[in-house]
């Protein structure tokens, strides 16, 4: 009976210690409306390796609250093209999926080409000012189109400075959930978060460079084979391809044509 009784004890302390490893921060400033919260210091902070988006996680007793900040100018080039999705799946003890998506710059994809591109602060500011609504699915209340900085419930902003784009939300637990739960139940309350960005398609020019059979007439050639000589290898003395017209002026342009999924299982905190 002792041995049993030390086997579910250690059980017990195992499962709390994890729990509390994967929890998140407790926000534990003072936030008397509930709303965005502007110093994401005390937050738990991550670091996507694959975008170099920081994202912050928090949670109260009635509110999750996320923000998601890009510093890579080719990531807040792509967000404004693309937009993004962030989904929520919660465990079995709830069985919920929902989703919030950001919505694209509709005049993102007739961008100018590379010599008349305005400057990134001018195209985030622009793409701030028309950027309005959202989208919600799945959750408890709020769900269908929704209005950007609403004064209450599920609310969402896009904001941006010079260096970075930023989005951020403030999730009402009930809604998530489904439920008002306790602060006692937060951490048996997991949460899988995925935030994903899509992948822009690769122009008929990038391809040609990555090798094309030698038939193919993309080279310009009448018999459709390779040509030799030239300044560029295969180009009879002509300049090489340009790149899209939506090419990012600075940046590791390859982040462009790759889908980002930024993926992170936690559990909340409970009351400090």
């Amino acid at each position: 009976m002792r041995k049993l009784f030390l086997i579910s004890w250690s059980l017990m302390l195992f499962g709390s210690a994890f729990s509390q490893r994967n929890a998140i921060a407790w926000l534990s400033i003072e936030n008397p409306k509930r709303g965005f919260v502007e110093d994401h210091s005390d937050f738990s902070n991550y670091i996507h390796k694959g975008s170099g988006i920081i994202y912050s996680l928090a949670n109260d007793q009635e509110n999750l609250y996320i923000r998601f900040l890009a510093n890579e100018e080719v990531i807040q080039r792509k967000l404004i093209r693309l937009g993004m999705t962030i989904e929520f799946q919660l465990g079995d003890r709830f069985e919920r999926t929902a989703k919030i998506t950001f919505l694209p710059d509709p005049l993102a994809s007739q961008a100018p080409g590379r010599t008349q591109m305005p400057d990134l602060t001018s195209r985030k500011e622009a793409y701030v000012t028309r950027m309005t609504q959202f989208f919600a699915e799945g959750f408890e209340k709020s769900n269908g189109q929704m209005t950007l900085k609403r004064p209450e419930g599920l609310r969402a902003r896009i904001d941006f400075d010079t260096i970075s784009l930023s989005y951020e939300l403030v999730v009402p637990l009930e809604d998530l959930i489904g439920k008002d739960i306790s602060p006692r139940e937060f951490s048996r309350t997991e949460i899988t978060m995925t935030a994903s960005i899509d992948a822009l398609p690769r122009p008929q020019s990038e391809r040609s460079r990555e090798g094309v059979s030698p038939t193919d007439d993309r080279f310009g050639s009448p018999t459709g084979r390779r040509p030799t000589g030239g300044m560029y290898p295969g180009t009879y003395n002509r300049m090489p391809p340009s790149g899209p017209r939506y090419m990012p002026v600075d940046g590791n342009t390859d982040l462009l044509f790759k889908r980002q999924r930024i993926k992170r299982k936690f559990r909340l905190a409970g009351e400090q």
